[in-house]
């Protein structure tokens, strides 16, 4: 059930190309024929971020545990909270690869993030990889792994919806009679 709108691989779309004003028309259009927009934007600031960043109801920010992304990651929730006005409850902070035996902990993050308990995603490399590269959704390559369950989780919690329950064999085949 998931769409993907993308610019072609051969166009190089520049800023000047797309106005505010354009992209807010097509989140407007979006809205209208879609539930939810995830809209992956870089992690500096323009015309078009603000754009997006205004009119969404979260901003997932997503950060690993080192200092350098950490720090990175609370000088932007700084800018978005002082700067760009956006309440605190509406940023979901993620630890992506999180890692217990890391050298940045997890209380190092949450003092970084004033208290605000981040989303943890398990490290889980070699599985990630293999997904990607055989071309399988994580959900069908690796449906009992941890950050399987991650992913289900922050999905779950993103979206409002309940985590799809495990049918058993019984289930599944009275589901295909």
């Amino acid at each position: 059930g998931l769409r993907v709108m993308s610019v072609e691989s051969q166009e190089l779309l520049l800023n000047e190309d797309l106005s505010g004003e354009h992209l807010g028309r097509l989140l407007d259009l979006l809205g209208k024929n879609y539930d939810q927009i995830i809209v992956d934007i870089p992690r500096h600031i323009d015309a078009l971020t603000i754009t997006v960043l205004e009119r969404a109801d979260k901003v997932v920010l997503v950060t690993q545990q080192s200092v350098t992304h950490v720090t990175d990651a609370t000088r932007l929730m700084k800018i978005l909270c002082q700067d760009l006005q956006i309440d605190k409850a509406r940023i979901v902070p993620i630890v992506n690869r999180y890692q217990k035996s890391a050298d940045v902990s997890l209380s190092d993050v949450e003092k970084a993030f004033q208290g605000i308990t981040p989303f943890l995603v398990t490290n889980d490399f070699e599985r990630v990889n293999g997904s990607v590269n055989n071309g399988v959704p994580l959900y069908t390559f690796a449906r009992s792994a941890k950050i399987t369950k991650d992913v289900l989780e922050l999905s779950s919690q993103l979206s409002g919806a309940p985590i799809p329950e495990k049918k058993g064999i019984i289930e599944r085949l009275k589901a295909r009679l």
